[in-house]
């Protein structure tokens, strides 16, 4: 299931998305660790599965919370993608995988 968790305001559209049959197959958890501003918390879902969310908390301040981590083109994702991608992959690098396939976006338009 892809849960989008966000906001949009008079500067632009500001959403994380998850998609949680990933996040329900990782044991590692390593999105909630890495993320320095503690966005990511890690909740049951409806169908009983330990998934990770957004904090309530964080849902009105993505904006100001995810820039120091939101990516520019060349570089490679944020710490909470990379910890993902790390724990999912055994053979491309969590560089590769963020460029390729990412689960968590940090969508900003304007």
């Amino acid at each position: 299931m892809i849960a989008n968790y966000g906001y949009e305001d008079g500067s632009g559209f500001y959403y994380i998305t998850i998609d949680g049959d990933h996040c329900a197959r990782c044991d590692h958890r390593g999105c909630v660790t890495a993320c320095p501003q503690g966005v990511f918390a890690i909740e049951m879902d409806d169908y009983d599965d330990f998934v990770a969310v957004v904090t309530e908390e964080a849902r009105k301040r993505l904006r100001e919370l995810c820039s120091p981590c939101k990516r520019p083109e060349r570089r490679p994702g944020s710490p909470a993608q990379a910890a993902l991608y790390e724990r999912l992959s055994g053979r491309r690098s969590a560089a590769q995988l963020v460029r390729d396939q990412p689960l968590l976006r940090v969508k900003e338009e304007r």
